[in-house]
């Protein structure tokens, strides 16, 4: 059986943030997610403060990332 230092639980934004960081400083790491990763963000149309834009806004379906 696999020992990790962290599980997750939940792969929205949140979740998906603690992942970055958690590997980012070595943890061994687990993320569990039931659904599509990206949690209810994936059925939005405009999303604003995105992590990794630094606009911070990105539309979704039309590929445009307002930076």
């Amino acid at each position: 059986m696999q020992e990790y230092e962290v599980i997750i639980l939940g792969g929205g934004p949140a979740g998906l943030t603690a992942g970055l960081y958690t590997s980012r400083y070595g943890l061994k790491t687990l993320l569990i997610e039931r659904g599509l990763y990206g949690g209810q963000i994936v059925n939005a149309r405009t999303v604003e403060n995105y992590p990794g834009f630094p606009g911070g806004r990105f539309r979704h379906g039309s590929g445009t990332a307002y930076v």
